[in-house]
């Protein structure tokens, strides 16, 4: 259930949904002459600017929802603050409950640091983490904890700029530290229709395990869907406000 939150996304039984209230939604040109592909992404993330609201639907049934703040700031770094909370009944009498709480900063188009506040059906996790040359340095609930970097992050708030910059890339999990490749596959399959075109489906795959995301023009994360113990779960963008 880790991947949850950006991973959990939530999603939409009906291929037709459109996102509402939407703003400034056009592709960016960049110019890419002598630049690298971090300098590439960093620019784009700071593109991302705004407020994201999106509900998660388990099933088709409404169960919850997550928000996305991102921010850049003075120094170049951009601030991404992401909150999602849903429950469902699995089985007959066992409610999955739900919480994740995120701040990551990214700088250079790579991860800096980032804090996690996880809770899954009562357990709490805690994670902290802070970029050390090649090495993400910090702790898992109070233990000490490194792993490789660069990173991304289970909140697919920027992976659809990653998407179109890297083909791979090392993901790690929140509930317990471990990091896993994240391989990025390109498919078509049925249309997400977003202010009247047809917006296709982008695989991730990692250990195995594969999720379905769908990316505007400008990267914006529209819709993710996941398989969570046999029940579908689905975010989906609701309201998106451009702009910090």
């Amino acid at each position: 259930m880790y991947y949850f939150v950006t991973f959990l996304m939530v999603f939409i039984l009906s291929g037709n949904l459109v996102a509402t209230k939407m703003e400034g939604e056009k592709p960016v040109r960049m110019v890419v002459k002598n630049q690298s592909v971090d300098q590439i992404a960093q620019q784009q993330f700071v593109n991302l600017a705004g407020t994201y609201d999106y509900k998660v639907y388990v099933e088709s049934n409404l169960s919850g929802w997550q928000k996305m703040v991102v921010t850049p700031r003075g120094d170049g770094s951009v601030l991404m603050k992401s909150s999602i909370k849903f429950s469902f009944r699995a089985l007959l009498f066992f409610t999955v409950t739900y919480e994740h709480q995120c701040e990551e900063i990214w700088k250079n188009g790579q991860l800096q640091s980032m804090k996690t506040y996880t809770v899954k059906n009562g357990t709490k996790i805690v994670l902290k983490l802070k970029r050390q040359g090649g090495k993400m340095v910090g702790t898992l609930d109070g233990r000490a904890l490194t792993t490789v970097a660069p990173v991304s992050t289970n909140n697919a708030w920027n992976l659809g700029v990653s998407f179109k910059h890297r083909k791979q890339y090392n993901l790690i999990n929140p509930e317990d530290g471990t990091v896993s490749q994240l391989s990025f596959l390109k498919r078509r399959g049925t249309p997400f229709k977003f202010k009247g075109k047809s917006i296709y489906n982008t695989l991730l795959k990692s250990q195995g395990r594969s999720w379905e995301f769908w990316f505007s023009p400008r990267n914006v994360m529209l819709k993710q869907k996941d398989v969570l113990k046999g029940y579908t779960v689905e975010i989906v963008l609701n309201n998106m406000t451009k702009g910090n």
